[in-house]
Protein backbone atom coordinates (compact mmCIF):
# COMPACT_ATOMS: atom_id res chain seq x y z
CA UNK A 1 0.00 0.00 0.00
CA UNK A 2 2.93 2.24 0.92
CA UNK A 3 4.23 2.12 -2.52
CA UNK A 4 1.07 2.47 -4.44
CA UNK A 5 0.95 6.06 -2.38
CA UNK A 6 4.26 6.49 -3.32
CA UNK A 7 3.47 5.66 -6.71
CA UNK A 8 0.35 8.33 -7.15
CA UNK A 9 1.89 11.40 -5.25
CA UNK A 10 4.95 11.11 -7.86
CA UNK A 11 2.37 11.01 -10.58
CA UNK A 12 0.79 14.11 -9.37
CA UNK A 13 4.20 15.85 -8.80
CA UNK A 14 4.76 14.93 -12.15
CA UNK A 15 2.03 15.95 -14.03
CA UNK A 16 1.32 19.11 -12.33
CA UNK A 17 4.67 20.80 -13.25
CA UNK A 18 4.65 22.64 -16.23
CA UNK A 19 5.74 21.35 -20.03
CA UNK A 20 8.75 22.38 -20.80
CA UNK A 21 8.75 22.22 -24.43
CA UNK A 22 9.30 24.02 -27.75
CA UNK A 23 5.76 25.12 -28.93
CA UNK A 24 5.11 26.59 -25.56
CA UNK A 25 8.25 28.28 -25.81
CA UNK A 26 7.63 29.69 -29.18
CA UNK A 27 3.95 31.00 -27.86
CA UNK A 28 5.76 32.66 -24.59
CA UNK A 29 8.57 34.27 -26.95
CA UNK A 30 5.51 36.01 -28.50
CA UNK A 31 3.64 36.91 -25.20
CA UNK A 32 6.29 38.61 -23.51
CA UNK A 33 6.75 40.55 -26.69
CA UNK A 34 11.03 38.74 -27.55
CA UNK A 35 10.10 39.25 -31.24
CA UNK A 36 9.71 43.61 -30.75
CA UNK A 37 13.35 43.27 -30.72
CA UNK A 38 14.46 39.51 -31.96
CA UNK A 39 11.66 39.16 -34.39
CA UNK A 40 8.75 36.83 -35.10
CA UNK A 41 11.95 34.37 -36.22
CA UNK A 42 14.42 35.09 -34.01
CA UNK A 43 16.57 37.06 -36.43
CA UNK A 44 17.11 39.80 -34.29
CA UNK A 45 15.17 42.06 -37.40
CA UNK A 46 11.68 43.18 -34.83
CA UNK A 47 10.27 46.28 -35.46
CA UNK A 48 11.85 47.62 -32.72
CA UNK A 49 15.46 46.78 -33.50
CA UNK A 50 16.32 49.96 -35.65
CA UNK A 51 14.97 51.69 -32.37
CA UNK A 52 17.73 50.12 -30.38
CA UNK A 53 21.35 51.46 -30.47
CA UNK A 54 22.33 48.04 -30.00
CA UNK A 55 21.31 45.89 -32.64
CA UNK A 56 19.41 42.92 -31.45
CA UNK A 57 21.10 39.23 -31.23
CA UNK A 58 20.32 37.18 -34.35
CA UNK A 59 19.00 34.33 -31.78
CA UNK A 60 19.33 31.05 -34.57
CA UNK A 61 23.34 32.29 -34.42
CA UNK A 62 23.93 29.86 -31.25
CA UNK A 63 28.09 30.13 -31.40
CA UNK A 64 27.64 33.73 -31.51
CA UNK A 65 26.39 33.69 -28.02
CA UNK A 66 28.70 34.97 -25.35
CA UNK A 67 27.33 33.74 -22.23
CA UNK A 68 26.64 30.48 -23.33
CA UNK A 69 24.11 28.82 -25.57
CA UNK A 70 22.91 25.76 -23.24
CA UNK A 71 19.22 25.54 -22.52
CA UNK A 72 20.19 26.66 -19.03
CA UNK A 73 22.62 29.31 -20.03
CA UNK A 74 20.21 31.07 -22.45
CA UNK A 75 17.51 30.86 -19.97
CA UNK A 76 19.94 32.43 -17.26
CA UNK A 77 20.23 34.76 -19.54
CA UNK A 78 16.84 35.27 -19.87
CA UNK A 79 16.07 36.05 -16.14
CA UNK A 80 19.79 38.43 -15.54
CA UNK A 81 19.83 40.74 -18.96
CA UNK A 82 22.60 41.38 -21.26
CA UNK A 83 24.85 44.25 -19.66
CA UNK A 84 24.24 47.82 -19.43
CA UNK A 85 21.67 48.86 -22.57
CA UNK A 86 21.51 45.63 -23.84
CA UNK A 87 18.40 43.31 -22.99
CA UNK A 88 16.68 43.53 -19.95
CA UNK A 89 16.21 41.28 -17.04
CA UNK A 90 13.19 39.51 -17.02
CA UNK A 91 13.93 37.66 -13.46
CA UNK A 92 9.94 37.70 -12.65
CA UNK A 93 9.74 35.15 -15.31
CA UNK A 94 9.01 31.09 -14.02
CA UNK A 95 12.07 29.08 -14.94
CA UNK A 96 10.41 27.05 -16.45
CA UNK A 97 8.92 29.65 -19.15
CA UNK A 98 12.62 30.60 -19.58
CA UNK A 99 13.59 27.09 -20.23
CA UNK A 100 10.89 26.87 -22.69
CA UNK A 101 11.71 29.69 -24.58
CA UNK A 102 15.53 28.40 -24.69
CA UNK A 103 14.08 24.89 -26.55
CA UNK A 104 12.69 26.76 -28.50
CA UNK A 105 15.71 29.05 -29.86
CA UNK A 106 17.22 26.11 -29.94
CA UNK A 107 14.85 24.79 -32.04
CA UNK A 108 14.58 27.73 -34.70
CA UNK A 109 18.80 27.84 -34.64
CA UNK A 110 18.30 23.90 -35.77
CA UNK A 111 15.93 24.85 -38.50
CA UNK A 112 18.02 27.84 -39.47
CA UNK A 113 21.04 25.22 -40.92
Amino acid sequence: MRYLCLTALLMVVACSRPAVDAERGGRLYLFYGCAACHGARGDGLGPGAALSGIKPRDLRDLPAYTKGSSIDQIARTIEIGVGFAGMPAYSDLPLDERRSIAVWIHRIAREKR
